[in-house]
């Protein structure tokens, strides 16, 4: 199985033409997430998607449908664990969409708690 992590870091104006308003460095990280609305107040309506990449002020995200730019999210990302099977932690964030580009939405990190991941009993 590949790894999540691949090597290297995003390039600063890959996927926003723009140009690169970011402060931290982002890490190409590939791996499953959900979201939502935060301001639906609706427990269901999760959506798929995947992280593009990630850093400690935001993360780029690869979803269909994509979030609308201005709009808050509630998302999870399940962590991967060492043995690559098993999440060892969810990050659970709150964020704003702050720029769309086809697919991919740019999200900024407004509040964000890891929580542990335990295994299930049989």
């Amino acid at each position: 199985m590949a790894s999540v992590f691949a090597t290297g870091f995003a390039s600063p104006s890959r996927y926003f033409p723009e140009g690169n308003r970011r402060t931290a460095k982002r890490c190409i990280v590939k791996t499953p997430l959900v979201y939502r609305d935060a301001a639906s107040g609706e427990l269901a309506g999760w959506t798929a998607g995947h992280t593009v990449d990630i850093s400690a002020n935001g993360v780029l995200i690869d979803a269909d449908p994509v979030p609308v730019a201005g709009q808050t999210l509630e998302v999870a990302i399940d962590w991967p664990g060492p043995d690559r099977d098993r999440p060892r932690v969810r990050l659970l964030m709150t964020a704003l969409v702050v720029r769309v580009d086809g697919a991919r939405a740019g999200l900024r990190i407004v509040q964000r708690d890891f929580h542990e991941v335990r295994a299930a009993v049989l």
